[in-house]
Order: structure tokens, then C-alpha cells, then sequence
């Protein structure tokens, strides 16, 4: 059953603590897994039944590439509309099938929330990275390589679904990449991108359940080494500076100064003067209170904006907690338990360190489902055990 993977488990022998510490953006990791775990996010059925929602798709969220190039859109799609009636290029089933038989990988962008398994998996991933999550599906063929070697500005966690595929990771870091024209892999020719990526700094073939994470600016490469092989790209996009400075941009209107008429062309002086002001007042706005909250704001609701929860035909609202497990234990204390998070304690019964322990094996809950999980347990007294973690800091409201 694909009910997905908490950050955790998709970790496995890497605890979180130690990957964000030591790992993370910084170096590469292969973590050997199992078939469980790749049957907890995903499988070729739910591949076919997404394909076969055909007004899901386009020339922006489907790619098929073959030796190192992408076919062009009109050589497997026609024009259509898409689900709120624009004008897309949809791709054509029959098309699309000779170019698998070709040996074509397929290649589905944001599918973050079109399956149970890769929704509850991108929401963990994304959840403890503190970025948005862009997944991407590859159905690929033995010995056939789609894509050229490339780097990507995501930090980007491959779990191998079906069959096999041998990866290589070059040693040679781009640095300071970003989703910006001029620093992302698309700005380089194939030929730019071999001369910078060095030597092999890891190869591997991962199997159903293995996980590989690459960080930004790594080049790398993969080929199916099995018949047919199936992955999941978890892609962990975080915001750069720019983000902010563009959304700052759209409150500078309000700002008297930045309705202001340029000086004439002729006038150097006027203009040095007004970059001086403008300069300042900038500055003014940046060290507002508000400001560092503002931006952390925005990390924190474009991170959680894909997350759902419905329990129709049930119409109360719906109260929705992210599981602050990272660094939390549940210990014995006597005849109870005790949740620490940092300094701070939280003295527990039997009842609510069952709540606690089932809990912290997740990183997303919502109140219908706890209830759900623990039906012996009345809602007043539930709601008591949710109050006590909030307070700890276990969970945080969404």
C-alpha cells in the first residue's frame, strides 16, 4: 500500500539529525534500502493510472528525452486545451508509446500530489529541508541514456521504485547554482558541463528501495541497467535572496520615493543622488521588524501549500499539525513518560505517550486522523494531549 514515507524511514540507516548536520548540501549519500520501502511510495500501476488521466498532462509537465535530447513537444503532442481551458500541447498515448518502444525515457514534473505515496513523501521531505518540493517521475530502459550529464539547483533525493539504474556523480562542484538563466545546467552546452564535472566521485546501482541524494551543483548522470526501471526525484527547491528582493519589490510602490520621475538623461548628478536615497530607504525597509519575519513566512507557507487534508462528508474544520520530531525522545520516567525537545519537558501518562510515540513516527498529522488511530481515547481528553504537545513544541498548527 502506498501510503509514503516519513523522513525518517526514507533516510533509514541515516538518522535525520545526522543527515541534516553532516550531509546535507553538502556531499552526496547512497543508503541501501528495500523492496517495502519503494512499495510505500509508488509502483508502475499508479504510473499507468496517472498517465491515463490524459488532461493532467502537457508539454510543460511531460518530457521525453533519448541519448542525451529531448524530443520536441510537436513530435508527441497536439493542440489542445488544458483542464481550465487554455491552449496547451497534450501528448498524443500513441505517440508518446513509439517513443518509449524507441527507447525514450518518460519524464513527469510536478506530480508532488497526484499519488498518496509521493504526496506524503514530498511533504515530509519538504517539511524537514524547509523548502517546496518539485517531484518528478522516470520510467527509463536498459542501457538507453535519456538525459546527458547535467547538474540540477534542487537538492535532490532519487528512491529507486522498480528495477535498476547506475548512477554517476562527478567530483567537480558548480558553485552557487540557482533556478535563475545564466546559473542553472541549461545555460551550458553538454561540452561546458563534461569540462567542468571532473572525475567519478561515486557510482552506484541502486535497487528497488535504494535512495540516492545528490546535492545542488553536483553533475551526474544515470542509466537503467535493468530492462525497465521506475525513480522518484524528490527535489528540494530552496528560495535564494532574490526571491526575497523580488517580493520586496512589489511593496516598493508604496514607497513615495519610488514613484518618482527619473532625472533627465543628461542630469549625472540628480541620479547619483537619487541611487543614494534610494539606497537608504532600502535599507530603512530591510531592517523593518517585520521584514526577517516576512521572509521566513514566506519560506514556511510556499514549504507547506500542497498540504491537504479532507474527511468528507464530514464538514468541521480541519486542524492540521506538522510533527516536530527532529531531536525529540520519548523516555520512561517511573510509571510514565517523559517527551524532551531541547530544554524543554513535557511530563506524559501511558495514554499520551501513545499518542507521542505514534506521533513522532510522522511528520504530518491531521486531527481526524489521530482521532482516527485512537478511537479508545475521548475527544475532550484527546484534545488535552494535543494541547500539551503544542506547548512542548513537538507540534506546530498549520
Amino acid at each position: 500500500m502506498t501510503t509514503g514515507l516519513s523522513f525518517r524511514a526514507l533516510l533509514a540507516s541515516e538518522t535525520p539529525e545526522e543527515f541534516l548536520a553532516k550531509t546535507y548540501t553538502r556531499k552526496p549519500l547512497f543508503i541501501k534500502g528495500d523492496a517495502a520501502k519503494a512499495e510505500a511510495v509508488f509502483s508502475w500501476g499508479q504510473l499507468n493510472e496517472m498517465l491515463q488521466v490524459a488532461n493532467l498532462w502537457s508539454e510543460a509537465s511531460m518530457d521525453l528525452a533519448l541519448n542525451g535530447k529531448l524530443i520536441p513537444p510537436q513530435k508527441f503532442c497536439y493542440a489542445s486545451v488544458d483542464r481550465e481551458g487554455r491552449p496547451c500541447q497534450r501528448p498524443d498515448p500513441r505517440s508518446v508509446q513509439q517513443a518509449l518502444k524507441q527507447g525514450a525515457t518518460l519524464a513527469l514534473a510536478f506530480a508532488d500530489t497526484l499519488s498518496p505515496g509521493v504526496r506524503a513523501t514530498s511533504l515530509a521531505v519538504g517539511a524537514n529541508v524547509s523548502a517546496p518540493v518539485n517531484t518528478s517521475i522516470f520510467a527509463s530502459h536498459k542501457g538507453i541514456q535519456g538525459y546527458n550529464e547535467h547538474f540540477d539547483t534542487q537538492n535532490v533525493f532519487a528512491l529507486q521504485i522498480s528495477g535498476e539504474k547506475t548512477w554517476r556523480v562527478y567530483e567537480n562542484r558548480i558553485p552557487s547554482v540557482a533556478a535563475i538563466p545564466g546559473f542553472d545546467s541549461e545555460s551550458l552546452t553538454p561540452d561546458q558541463v563534461k569540462e567542468r564535472m571532473g572525475k567519478v566521485l561515486l557510482e552506484v546501482t541502486a535497487k528497488p528501495g535504494d535512495l540516492l541524494y545528490i546535492p545542488h551543483g553536483f553533475v551526474h548522470a544515470a542509466t537503467a541497467s535493468s530492462e525497465d526501471c521506475l525513480h522518484v526525484s524528490f527535489g528540494a527547491c530552496h528560495f535564494v535572496l532574490q526571491d526575497y528582493m523580488n517580493l520586496l519589490m512589489r511593496e516598493l510602490p508604496q514607497e513615495v520615493l519610488f514613484r518618482q520621475y527619473l532625472p533627465h538623461f543628461e542630469d549625472k548628478k540628480s541620479y547619483e543622488t537619487l541611487l543614494q536615497e534610494a539606497a537608504a530607504k532600502l535599507t530603512e525597509i530591510m531592517k523593518r521588524p517585520n521584514q526577517a519575519q516576512a521572509m521566513a513566512d514566506y519560506v514556511r507557507q510556499k514549504t507547506f501549500e500542497i498540504y491537504a487534508s479532507y474527511n468528507l462528508p464530514l464538514r468541521e474544520s480541519m486542524d492540521l499539525f506538522r510533527v516536530r520530531n527532529l531531536g525529540v525522545k520519548l523516555v520512561r520516567r517511573g510509571s510514565g513518560f517523559q517527551v524532551k525537545r531541547g530544554d524543554q519537558k513535557l511530563d506524559l501518562d501511558e495514554t499520551q505517550s501513545r499518542v507521542a510515540e505514534w506521533l513522532l513516527d510522522r511528520d504530518f498529522a491531521a486531527r481526524h486522523e489521530i482521532e482516527g488511530a485512537f478511537q479508545d481515547i475521548e475527544k475532550p481528553r484527546m484534545h488535552g494531549v494535543l494541547q500539551g504537545l503544542l506547548a512542548a513544541g513537538v507540534l506546530e498548527a498549520l
